[in-house]
């Protein structure tokens, strides 16, 4: 199994710029604009803006403004995506574009549990890390990554600490495809859920025109 992180910049929030048509009975269509961003903290003013236009198909005021928290909702919560190899029986049933839970019992590390070791000893870290993790290293100037507690990292080093406990997720599956060793390769999209157990990204839009975590800043033809 592999991990991939999305870096920072593919991260950014963003305003976004939904383009509709507006339909008219006996008349011409016109093309119509919304411009929708998060509340603080998480939106603010000053974001880029990013464009997407819907005029080819969507009509309706509300799907562009659906499409625009789901959008900005996603650019946020959604932070890495995997791969793996499975036989094909383990995912008969599965497709693009269904939701499916993993579980996994192997080592992983948490990239906000990471640091360096300074040349004096010093630790530095987002987190407060004890000398007895495990971790992973790298020593400058060596080749390959070591594994130990954190206090028999030399100093001069990168570490991340391991997290042995078990990983329970659930993931949007985006392409299933057979591998040259006969078993099936499935790659998915991370898919943040609450604890209801419904997807965080499509949490707290409002009803109504309710809306409780965006801002429509603009509207206009």
């Amino acid at each position: 199994m592999q991990v991939s992180f999305l870096s920072p910049e593919e991260r950014q929030q963003f305003k976004a710029v939904v383009l509709y048509r507006d339909e008219k009975i006996n008349g011409f269509p016109e093309t119509k604009s919304i411009v929708v961003r998060e509340k603080t903290p998480y939106g603010s003013e000053t974001d880029a803006i990013e464009s997407f236009d819907l005029s080819g198909f969507c009509t309706s005021r509300r799907q562009a403004l659906y499409f625009a928290y789901f959008a900005l909702r996603s650019r946020r919560l959604i932070d890495h995506g995997l791969t793996f190899k499975t036989a094909p029986q383990y995912v008969e049933g599965l497709a693009p574009g269904d939701y499916f839970r993993l579980v996994s019992e192997v080592s992983h590390t948490n990239r906000f549990r990471n640091g360096a070791k300074l040349d004096n000893g010093t630790i530095v870290s987002k987190d407060d890390v004890a000398g007895s993790e495990s971790v992973y290293y790298w020593e400058t100037g060596t080749e390959g990554v070591k594994s130990g507690t954190l206090a028999q990292v030399p100093n001069g080093s990168l570490f991340t600490v391991k997290n042995t406990t078990t990983e329970n997720k659930v993931y949007k599956c985006e392409t299933i495809s057979y591998g040259e060793d006969g078993l099936l390769e499935v790659s998915g999209s991370f898919a943040p859920t609450e604890t209801n157990g419904q997807l965080s990204v499509m949490q707290h839009w409002g009803l109504n025109n309710d809306i409780l975590s965006f801002e429509v800043t603009e509207d206009y033809d």
